[in-house]
């Protein structure tokens, strides 16, 4: 039982609840030894050799059970399932201690197989309901350590997205876009003041859907859409004809849900480093569809390639933010990928729907 995986406290606590519960058996037997009313007779000194074996073992037997329950709700098994383990090992439990008191009394016939048999199924109401106290226990342990686990990971998800908002108007949305942008608007007046009012209206648009988001809320693939696609029309109009943005999406994946703001850089990603001296025109793919229970996004463009040797922070301050995000929501269960391929260079996200 190493200290990485054993939850030494619970432990500690099942020891102390089995100790009561033996003190009490101690009292019960002696009391009744004493009133002759047991087939067998206790001193002092066995009762205290018995239980304190009893003790020994029920607290080895829990601290395998502290394990295996650990293991049995990170595999999320049936709960079916899961009563049939405990059950089983109920039994073993019961049936294991009934060896205990034939052989401190391992006297002329006491220590018969039969007399273990009679041990165990005289104690196996109690044992089976002690047991089950105990596993109660366990279970409530991991149920509120989840709980407070899951409030910390809501107040985390609550600062750190409450930053991230500042990010993205400090950062991603840094003032050279906020700049450019103005500035398209500005051109456009005299040529199109149609296409500059469509500017500006996309442009508050995004900035109020940015900071109408939760805290921490996820959000449909749908609403993300709709808010890309503001910032999508903002980059069409300033890079006009040279740039293109296309959308595959499955209607599968309308309902699944994702941390809000996610596809915003990963589409700015395709157009700030797909551009290049030998990349003047560009066209960018989302792709996004549910498969076995998991979205999948990808954002390719048709630019210059990325070096074999890239790392995630280097190929933009956006992809990291990204990552850091997903790993707040999903721990290690996602996917976020960066490559080259024939078409040009593609980001994929994998997270669960």
């Amino acid at each position: 039982m190493s200290r990485k995986h054993m939850e030494w406290r619970l432990l500690w606590m099942l020891g102390a609840f089995y100790f009561i519960v033996a003190c009490m058996e101690v009292f019960r037997v002696s009391y009744l030894s004493q009133k002759g009313s047991l087939l067998y007779s206790y001193t002092k000194s066995e009762l205290l050799l018995i239980y304190s074996l009893d003790w020994i073992l029920v607290v080895f037997f829990m601290g395998i059970m502290v394990l295996l329950t650990k293991w049995l709700l990170s595999k999320r098994f049936r709960w079916i399932f899961i009563v049939h383990i405990h059950m089983l090992f109920a039994i073993t439990l019961s049936f294991l201690t009934g060896f205990i008191t034939p052989l401190v009394k391992s006297n002329q016939m006491y220590f018969q197989f039969q007399n273990v048999i009679t041990a165990f199924l005289s104690s196996i109401t109690t044992n089976f309901l002690i047991y089950s106290s105990m596993i109660l226990i366990i279970y409530a342990y991991f149920y509120l350590k989840e709980i407070k686990e899951e409030r910390s990971r809501v107040e985390y998800l609550e600062s750190s997205l409450l930053k991230l908002k500042i990010k993205v108007l400090e950062s991603q949305l840094h003032p050279h876009f906020l700049f450019n942008t103005l500035n398209g608007i500005s051109s456009l007046i005299p040529k199109d003041s149609v296409a500059a009012q469509n500017m500006v209206a996309d442009l508050s648009e995004f900035l109020r859907k940015v900071l109408e988001i939760n805290s921490y809320d996820l959000i449909t693939v749908d609403k993300e859409l709709n808010i890309l696609g503001y910032y999508s029309n903002l980059l069409k109009e300033r890079f006009q004809e040279d740039l293109s943005i296309e959308h595959d999406i499955s209607p599968h994946c309308s309902h699944c849900l994702l941390p809000g703001l996610l596809l915003q850089p990963l589409v700015e990603n395709a157009v700030k480093h797909g551009y290049s001296m030998n990349n003047k025109t560009l066209e960018v793919r989302l792709r996004m569809y549910n498969a076995d229970g998991r979205l999948h996004i990808e954002v390719e463009n048709n630019g210059k390639p990325v070096p074999k040797e890239i790392e995630k922070e280097n190929y933009g301050v956006g992809l990291q933010n990204v990552e850091d995000r997903l790993k707040a929501y999903y721990k290690n269960n996602y996917v976020l990928t960066v490559r080259n391929t024939d078409y040009g260079v593609l980001t994929y996200i994998q997270i669960p729907c």
